[in-house]
C-alpha cells in the first residue's frame, strides 16, 4: 500500500509556476491520486476491507497510516507550500486536504466498492475531476472576492 501513494508522492514536489498554474497543477496531482485509489487493486483492497477476516486490524491499520494518512498529508503539505505564496485559499491546509480528497477520492471509493458505480476508467476519472475541480473553482473565485 506504501507503493500506491508513492507512485504519486512525487508530482506533490511539483509547485505551479504561478497563481494562475495551481488549479492545473492540483488538478494534474488528483488526476495522479485519483488513478491509483480508484483502481481495480483499490477498490479490491477497500472491499477487503470492509469484511471480517484475521489480520484486518494490522492491514488497516497499514492502508490507514500508508494510503489514507500519507495521502492527506502529502496534499496538506502541497497546499501549505501554496498558501505560502498566496496563491490557495486560507482555509485550514489539513481541512482543506481531507475535503477535497473525500470529494475527489472516497466518495466515489465507496460507490464503486459497493457496487453503484464500475471501477473508474481513465474517461471516468477525467469527467469526475471535472465536477470537481468545478467545485474547487468556486472556493477559488470566492476567496479572491
Amino acid at each position: 500500500m506504501r507503493n500506491w501513494t508513492d507512485n504519486y508522492a512525487p508530482l506533490t514536489q511539483l509547485d505551479p509556476k504561478d497563481k494562475s498554474d495551481v488549479l492545473p497543477t492540483l488538478r494534474k496531482l488528483l488526476t495522479a491520486i485519483c488513478g491509483q485509489a480508484l483502481s481495480e487493486s483499490a477498490v479490491k483492497m477497500f472491499r477487503l476491507l470492509n469484511t471480517t477476516f484475521p489480520g484486518k486490524g494490522e492491514l488497516l491499520k497499514k492502508y490507514n497510516e500508508n494510503g489514507i494518512e500519507r495521502g492527506q498529508q502529502l496534499l496538506t503539505d502541497w497546499i501549505t507550500r501554496q498558501q505560502n505564496h498566496g496563491w490557495f485559499p486560507m482555509l485550514p491546509a489539513d481541512i482543506s486536504a481531507k475535503a477535497i480528497l473525500a470529494m475527489c477520492v472516497a466518495e466515489p471509493l465507496r460507490q464503486t466498492a459497493i457496487g453503484l458505480t464500475h471501477t473508474f476508467e481513465d474517461e471516468a476519472v477525467e469527467a469526475h475531476l471535472d465536477s470537481c475541480m468545478q467545485f474547487i473553482l468556486l472556493i477559488f473565485n470566492r476567496d479572491n472576492e
